[in-house]
């Protein structure tokens, strides 16, 4: 605010000095190198200067004048306005942070400072433009994007007016401008491909990596279903109770707090529905196995579990038929399910068989004379039953018509005593042994002489 003047004149010489057109000071010349500086301070503006010089005989002469700006201040905001044609608001992303997501060319940076000002910018500490601010208070600057590499950048913009008066801003802006990483699975799945998702729960569940903070959807039919953040760990994981059943596709999508997206589609198969039980159409018992036909649902499990724990399995062909044998089990009893692909369980149908066919014969105790010709004087003989199965439940003795009801005894033999006395004569006598699930099986007739 008090700039020096050069004063060229004689020694002893008079120099009136005059500023903004006003005499301001009157000094004699007294050195080859003599210099004036203003007593007061000058404001900030424009100005100007000249000299009147008087010698010792009066003459005077007049300099010519000096116009000349004061300017200790640097005070036009400096701002960066745009990047790349975009408003700083505009590459603000959801966490709040200024993002850069196009960095395949040069990037102009826009902004306004002070008129006539040069501006310098820099990256990360390194100077990578400078250019002069218009009169109209504009600049803009192109970039290299060889100096936006991913991550955060510390920006600083400065503007050093002519007087050399400095006005700088500090921006932090991040480059990010793809997601990398995004993955997806099903929880659960049931299918033995991790491309094929399928599922019978009600609660679906999907988990996967990502861009830690990024917001990750899931989409049906346009309709977003259920959304997520991904944790800082870079992991993710989301559930909805609102996929129906049947087949369709979904979207999995992820988006940045820099706004750049990313896709997956899948294709998902909802079956909550237990398959039909399987049906028995044909049983037959040869050789000690039985021997099944049946139907059930295609491309399903069938599960037999017999009543000592072994288990038989086959796949169900495409047309739903199946047949299958199997060693007879104890009392002939065994269970059989269905499993459809997806885990899905019918009901359990239970089947009782019986292979044994029963035996009758006269008790050693009533069978007087020969041993094998069945003719006895007991006139109320005892019929042992023979070769029944452990879950017989009723034997009834048919003697020429006539049914009876056999008992059983504590150490588990069937027997028969009429309780009248039969008369001599002939007879044709025969066994029907029933099980709990109602199963028969009628003995060959014997014939038996009371006499």
């Amino acid at each position: 605010t008090r700039p020096q003047f050069s004063i060229n004149g004689e020694f002893n010489q008079s120099v009136q000095i005059y500023i903004d057109g006003k005499l301001v000071d009157t000094v004699t010349v007294t050195d080859r190198n003599q210099v004036y500086q203003p007593v007061a301070p000058l404001g900030d503006g424009s100005h100007s200067i000249y000299y009147v010089i008087t010698d010792k005989a009066g003459n005077t002469a007049t300099s010519k004048t000096l116009d000349f700006s004061i300017d200790t201040s640097n005070k036009t905001p400096v701002v960066i306005e745009a990047i790349d044609g975009h408003t700083l608001a505009e590459m603000t992303g959801s966490d709040g942070k200024i993002y850069i997501t196009d960095t395949t060319h040069n990037i102009i940076f826009r902004g306004s400072a002070e008129p006539d000002s040069l501006m310098d910018l820099t990256i990360n500490g390194l100077n990578v433009g400078q250019v002069w601010v218009s009169q109209t208070g504009e600049w803009q600057m192109p970039v290299n994007s060889v100096y936006l590499s991913q991550g955060l950048l510390e920006i600083k913009i400065k503007s050093t007016d002519r007087g050399g008066n400095v006005n700088e801003k500090s921006y932090s802006i991040w480059v990010d401008t793809m997601i990398e990483d995004f993955t997806s699975e099903l929880d659960d799945n049931k299918s033995s491909s991790q491309n094929d998702w399928w599922s019978n729960n009600t609660l679906i569940t999907m988990r996967g990596l990502g861009e830690a903070g990024a917001t990750v959807s899931l989409v049906l039919a346009g309709v977003t279903l259920a959304t997520t953040v991904v944790a800082a760990n870079g992991q993710w994981a989301l559930s909805t109770d609102q996929l129906p059943e049947g087949k369709y596709d979904i979207t999995l999508s992820i988006e940045d707090n820099a706004g750049n997206r990313r896709e997956e589609n899948r294709e998902i198969f909802i079956d909550r529905a237990a398959p039909v039980a399987p049906a028995i159409t044909y049983s037959d018992i040869v050789d000690d196995l039985v021997i099944m036909k049946g139907t059930g649902e295609a491309k399903s499990k069938l599960t037999i579990t017999d009543s000592e724990g072994n288990i038989y399995t086959l796949t169900v062909p495409d047309n739903g038929n199946w047949s299958m044998a199997i060693p007879y089990p104890s009392e002939g009893k065994f269970t059989i399910s269905s499993t459809d692909r997806i885990g899905n369980t019918s009901d359990v149908v239970s089947v009782d068989l019986i292979k044994e066919i029963p035996t009758i014969s006269l008790a050693v105790d009533s069978n007087s004379g020969s041993k094998d010709d069945n003719i006895t004087h007991d006139k109320q003989p005892t019929f042992i039953i023979g070769n029944l199965e452990s879950d017989i439940v009723n034997v009834q003795i048919d003697i020429n018509g006539m049914a009876y009801n056999a008992e059983k005894r504590a150490d588990g033999v069937w027997f028969f005593t009429p309780d009248t006395a039969l008369a001599d004569g002939t007879y044709t006598i025969s066994v029907t042994a029933n099980d709990a699930a109602g199963n028969q099986k009628n003995s060959l007739p014997i014939t038996v002489t009371i006499d």
